[in-house]
């Protein structure tokens, strides 16, 4: 396999900074799914502690505040920590930090008018790495939720309404 030329010219700084946008898009991705979109099921977890704020350590895959889907996040980005660390080539060994904090109900104003499109609650998720020789990488990614996907189990049902009816139209 030919080397990644575009990587080998990336300094060890940007490698870490492109790991750490690489895990905010993994976690805020609609893919990242806990039995519903992931963050909507955190963001209901936080709400039941009584906390707005979900920390996750990615070294010691710990979280707070501790639930199910929190301990599982946990320990999938965890996972892709390294996983991902191979890729852009930034060892594991040499990661001294790996923070994920979210915070729910944090206000945007480059996401403002997203809301009217989208609906939910805004969200912000800060990745932060630090490598063994203290340098520091952090990506931020915004976005809006509902808490446990309601908004989405809502829309199903009606979308599913929705084709009853038109199956008994057309036959």
């Amino acid at each position: 396999m030919p080397p990644n030329t575009r990587l080998e010219l990336m300094s060890r700084p940007g490698r870490l900074k492109g790991l750490a946008d690489s895990l905010a898009d993994q976690f805020v991705s609609r893919n990242h799914d806990r039995g519903g979109w992931a963050m909507g099921v955190l963001y209901r977890a936080c709400m039941r502690s009584g906390r707005g704020e979900l920390e996750i350590d990615l070294l010691s895959r710990t979280s707070r505040p501790h639930s199910r889907a929190s301990q599982r996040s946990a320990q999938e980005y965890a996972s892709k920590l390294r996983v991902y660390g191979s890729v852009f080539g930034v060892p594991s060994d040499s990661v001294r930090a790996a923070r994920v904090v979210v915070r729910f109900n944090e206000e945007s104003r480059a996401h403002r008018w997203t809301h009217r499109v989208t609906g939910g609650d805004p969200f912000r998720v800060a990745v932060t790495l630090e490598d063994d020789q203290g340098r520091h990488a952090q990506s931020v990614k915004a976005g809006w939720c509902w808490p446990d996907s309601w908004y989405l189990g809502v829309r199903l049902f009606f979308w599913r309404r929705t084709q009853r009816h038109l199956k008994r139209a057309w036959s």
